[in-house]
């Protein structure tokens, strides 16, 4: 019979925790899909969205204006909310 030996633990990798490259890549396709999203966004909302979702009998300028005003408002959103929520934690504290 043998002695037993010692077992030596699993790498981090092994152990179901994503390794550093896989955080990296998971971060930069994100990354990417989220600037697609906004860079079509952005051209639809100057060639289309103005005649599309405004009335008839507004003007082109503010129809553009318009779009690209609900456009700021999904870029600025997620930072604002982060804001709010940070200020908003910070006055639960004792």
């Amino acid at each position: 019979m043998k002695p037993s030996s010692a077992v030596t633990p699993p790498s981090p990798s092994a152990a179901g925790t994503p390794g550093i490259r896989t955080v990296a890549w998971a971060t930069m396709i994100g990354t990417a899909i989220e600037w697609y999203d906004f860079f079509t966004y952005g051209i639809a909302a100057a060639l289309v969205f103005n005649k599309l979702f405004f009335p008839a009998d507004t003007s082109p300028l503010a129809g553009t204006l318009l779009a690209f005003s609900t456009y700021a408002v999904g870029v600025r959103g997620p930072a604002h909310r982060r804001r709010r929520l940070r200020a908003l934690r910070r006055q639960d504290r004792p």
